[in-house]
């Protein structure tokens, strides 16, 4: 039984591995991975050059290639994501076609702005593009919070399915347990909160991948969207609280039924 037992838990423990990974607290900070964001800041690095061209001799010629250098950082960016969407196991198939739809139309307009900013040939035209660049996309502070606030409620919903089955598997060795005389009332009282625990995980994320998906550039340059960014990073924070709260008393139960 106890080998049994130790399977379970260990499926449950890749759960919550899956969970802790995404790098999510709140939307305030940076949404991905600790690597994801410094590959973000030597992006932004590799444009300072010229960007300090520009500034210095703010040319069309140099406008032109800040902007392009920006564009295409943005690009391999979203190229990035979506490698992270598409090798996703935890997203649903509906969220997947929503994130790959907002990846691929960010592209496509950053892609029609740079032939734009190439055609431009006067230095207010191209600092009107250059702007464009954030206010019509925002690739880092909208699109890169989205692709990890909905694997992160996608994840914890799986994570809270897994837990839920595990939960019955364990209910009936409790069953048995009992049956051989064994005394299973803390094992029942942990068996609740595990329970009790991964139902409240996904009670925190309902509605996040909707809210979530639902943002624009827009609503981000209206100042409607961080809000709703960090209420969302706030529920999986608290959902993971939740899972790790599941996991605890999994092992606790466990460690009843030796």
């Amino acid at each position: 039984m106890n080998r049994t037992l130790q399977r379970l838990l260990a499926a449950a423990a890749t759960g919550l591995v899956l969970a802790g990974t995404l790098g999510v607290g709140t939307a305030a900070a940076a949404p991905w991975s600790a690597a994801g964001a410094a590959a973000a800041r030597g992006g932004a690095d590799r444009c300072a050059p010229l960007r300090l061209s520009a500034r210095a001799e703010p040319t069309v010629a140099n406008l032109q290639a800040l902007g392009r250098c920006e564009i295409e950082r943005r690009l391999e960016t979203l190229a990035n994501l979506l490698s992270v969407v598409d090798a996703s196991a935890t997203l649903t198939d509906a969220h997947e076609a929503a994130l790959d739809a907002v990846l691929a139309s960010t592209s496509a307009g950053l892609r029609a702005l740079r032939a734009e900013i190439d055609g431009d040939t006067t230095v207010e035209a191209v600092r009107e593009d250059l702007r464009r660049i954030d206010a019509d996309f925002r690739v880092y502070v909208l699109v890169a919070r989205q692709v990890a606030l909905v694997r992160a409620a996608d994840t914890v919903v799986a994570t809270a399915a897994g837990f839920a089955t595990t939960a019955d598997r364990l209910e009936a060795a409790i069953a048995r347990a009992e049956a051989n005389k064994k005394n299973v009332r803390d094992a029942r009282r942990h068996l609740a909160t595990v329970r009790a625990s991964a139902d409240g995980a996904e009670a925190a994320v309902a509605g996040v991948a909707t809210a979530v998906l639902a943002l624009t550039p827009a609503a981000w340059n209206a100042g409607d969207a961080a809000p709703v960014l960090r209420k969302a990073g706030e529920s999986v924070r608290d959902a993971r609280v939740a899972l790790r709260r599941a996991g605890a008393a999994a092992r606790a139960l466990l460690a009843d039924l030796r």
